[in-house]
């Protein structure tokens, strides 16, 4: 037989005893059994114990000769392979551990004899070696939430207030990661310490929080920060097991088998409760000033460096981390330091402006941050648009390069995307400025009067390449629908649904599915498609409101497709539309010469006409009407134009329709019939980098315009500066029939 005893003496080693002769033979092995094929480890020749002494676990009292705990680690039967004459033998264990080939050898260390080499055999295939080329792990993460899931399948623990960190124990020694993988092993050097002692094994990666305690035992983000309190470690994830992964395992058994490994004894290693009741809990974590909650579903398995479902995180207070990108400078008697900082949040790749964040800092905090910042400063903003900050002046703002992150409490997120109130709690030395995003909870529920909205999947990526998820789609449209919604209302609306965003596969909805809110208005109108044309009524959507609003982009869509006309009278449109639309060689430079030719046009007619961008290459011009035009007349219209156009510039303009024969860019008359759809103004598209169809005004069609600059957060300041340069669209009053007159004589 063989057994493996962990023997918590004064200095932390594994024992090796094997069976020979009627006694032990006995090896000190201070970093246990070497896993990995290949390694080695120290053994340490001790005297031979009784065979009785296979059976020891417990206490040896302090003052007496191994004083400490004595714990069973492995035991079970082996088979000696090899005994060379110098004494060095090849084994083969059979335990419930462990598995497989070791070499003890007599290398006489250092020159002690007794110092001899426990290794591993090479080409080993037992179980202990199923982790032999060491893995290296993210954490999982949690997907914000309001409340708390109920139900079966849940499990509730405290979410801790401190630094998320992996710890990886091998062969005897910690090293701890943060969630970025930087190495915090020397920052926490007492909680690395403590970690083998704690751990019931040589070799193991758990998940946890490094936390800083306060007087009162809590977990203070400020204690972390200003290097005082209490360093503990809070373990509740169990990843690896002496190179054995666990991921796949249910939750509750990767706990189970973490509960068995921590030795809490020493009070620096702590296992993470979980309870039942996660109202409770969240009702004791308010009380206590605790950070908050984490729900998990009791049998998922652990997906590293993954946002998923499975776990959700309910804060006590909304907290947010944040990007530092300057600071404004005081007044008063912090007129020569930092008066608040710049904060930001990333969406895909723009740094969009959070707010200001001026209280929170004592002047010593104030100190360690401008020790941080000064070395950063730069001359112009990293902001995607340049923020006006109220009640700051241009010349008091220092900007700084997007490299610290640091965490607010605020009271609530404003509609313009503002922090509300925000205080200052820490830098967050284990967070990049490339993992920072607004936090929006998951599930998150939008009320109106007695109208209730559920959102989903906030954290799915739409646009995988720029990092933009639905919910920032969804926060996009939210923001921008002031503006929006006065060219969606009362018009039949498509959906053209993305449910994996926009590398998945799409289609189009026209009528209004069963399960849509009985809050959302309809229209019941014939069929204007070929197969359907007169003999089917469809119900299409209103989009008349925020919430109607949010609803169908909730389903997927992207790009908010709409006709031409009211439904009151579907038959009448009140616009003209121009669909420009580039073919190679031509491009966008091409599209905006041939739009200002149509505007030379107009204007020749006195008819206002109003540019928008499409979302790419192309662009739309469109001219309001009154409603008593049928759409006959608006593509006679259109055809008209476009035809002179054609022969004053045949070399620019076409409307030929076969892509193999069009040079030039096409003027697409056609699109002036019922039922045909645009993408509405202020409407993102459905193509890499998530452009959006944007207003201009006339002087901004020139050889520098770039349709690519217009993306949601520059579209959104455009808004703020301008308002909607489209409004005048909505107006109408303008008469075909004069100019119709005019152009055909």
């Amino acid at each position: 037989m063989f057994v493996v005893q962990r023997h918590a003496a004064r200095r932390l080693h594994y024992d090796l005893r094997l069976e020979r002769d009627g006694v032990l033979a006995s090896w000190a092995v201070p970093k246990g059994l070497p896993i990995e094929p290949g390694s080695r480890h120290l053994a340490v020749h001790v005297e031979d114990h009784p065979l009785a002494y296979a059976d020891f676990e417990g206490e040896i009292p302090k003052g007496e000769y191994g004083a400490g705990t004595v714990e069973i680690w492995d035991r079970g039967t082996y088979e000696m392979l090899e005994e060379k004459r110098d004494g060095g033998l090849t084994f083969v264990l059979h335990g419930t551990r462990v598995e497989g080939t070791w070499t003890l050898v007599p290398a006489a260390m250092d020159g002690d004899p007794k110092n001899w080499l426990l290794l591993r055999k090479r080409g080993d295939s037992g179980t202990a070696t199923a982790g032999s080329a060491r893995r290296t792990y993210a954490p999982m993460l949690a997907t914000p939430s309001e409340k708390p899931p109920t139900g079966k399948g849940w499990c509730y623990e405290v979410k801790w207030d401190g630094y998320r960190t992996l710890c990886v124990l091998h062969e005897g020694e910690a090293m701890l990661t943060s969630r970025a993988g930087n190495d915090l092993t020397d920052r926490f050097a007492t909680v690395a310490r403590a970690l083998p002692r704690a751990l019931r094994t040589p070799a193991c990666v758990a998940d946890g929080e490094v936390c800083a305690l306060d007087e009162e035992g809590r977990p203070s983000f400020a204690a972390m920060q200003q290097g005082t309190g209490t360093l503990v470690v809070y373990l509740f994830d169990l990843l690896e097991v002496e190179g054995t992964p666990l991921l796949d395992l249910p939750l509750t058994e990767r706990r189970e088998r973490l509960r068995e490994l921590v030795d809490t004894a020493g009070g620096t290693v702590r296992f993470s409760e979980a309870f039942e009741d996660g109202r409770a809990l969240m009702a004791a974590a308010k009380e206590q000033g605790l950070e908050g909650v984490v729900a998990k579903r009791a049998d998922s398995p652990y997906q590293p460096g993954k946002r998923t479902r499975d776990w959700l995180k309910v804060k006590t207070k909304q907290r947010q981390e944040l990007i530092i990108v300057g600071y404004t400078r005081g007044e008063g008697r912090r007129s020569s330091t930092l008066g608040a900082l710049v904060l930001a949040v990333r969406r895909g790749e723009e740094l969009v402006w959070a707010g200001n964040c001026g209280t929170g800092f004592d002047e010593a905090e104030i100190e360690r941050l401008l020790e941080r910042l000064r070395p950063l400063e730069r001359p112009d903003s990293p902001l995607t648009v340049v923020p006006k900050m109220p009640r700051v002046k241009k010349n008091d703002v220092v900007w700084v390069q997007p490299e610290l992150v640091c965490e607010v409490e605020f009271a609530e997120w404003t509609r313009e995307g503002r922090l509300r109130a925000p205080v200052y709690k820490g830098l967050r030395d284990d967070k990049g400025p490339q993992e920072v995003r607004r936090e929006l909870p998951f599930e998150s529920e939008i009320k109106r009067g007695r109208r209730s909205l559920r959102l989903s999947n906030l954290d799915k990526l739409f646009w995988p390449e720029e990092g933009i998820t639905k919910g920032d789609l969804l926060d996009y449209y939210r923001r921008v629908s002031p503006v929006l919604l006065p060219h969606l209302r009362d018009r039949p609306f498509t959906m053209k649904r993305f449910p994996d965003g926009i590398d998945g596969k799409f289609f189009f909805q026209k009528d209004a599915p069963s399960h849509m809110p009985d809050w959302i208005k309809t229209a019941a109108l014939p069929a204007t498609s070929r197969d359907g044309k007169g003999k089917r009524i469809i119900r299409y959507p209103l989009v008349n409101d925020e919430l109607a609003l949010l609803w169908v982009v909730n389903m997927g869509t992207i790009d908010m497709n709409v006709v031409l006309s009211r439904a009151d009278s579907s038959h009448r449109p009140d616009a003209v539309l121009f669909d420009l639309d580039p073919a190679p060689p031509a491009g966008f430079d091409e599209t905006v010469s041939v739009a200002l030719l149509i505007k030379e046009l107009l204007d020749q007619l006195d008819l206002r006409a109003y540019p928008k961008t499409s979302g790419s290459d192309g662009m739309h011009v469109l001219v309001p009407v009154t409603r008593r035009h049928t759409f006959e007349d608006t593509r006679r219209f259109a055809s008209v134009v476009a035809g002179a156009l054609v022969r004053a510039q045949p070399d620019l303009v076409t409307t030929e329709f076969l892509k193999e024969k069009r040079r030039g860019v096409l003027i697409d008359a056609n699109q002036n019939r019922e039922g045909a759809t645009i993408a509405s103004v202020y409407s993102v598209r459905p193509h890499p980098g998530a452009p959006v169809s944007t207003p201009l005004r006339w002087d901004e069609l020139t050889p520098k315009l770039d349709h690519r600059e217009f993306t949601l957060e520059t579209v959104l300041a455009r808004v703020e500066r301008h308002g909607d340069l489209f409004a005048d669209v909505l107006d109408g009053g303008q008469s075909l029939t004069k100019a119709l007159r005019a152009i055909e004589e």
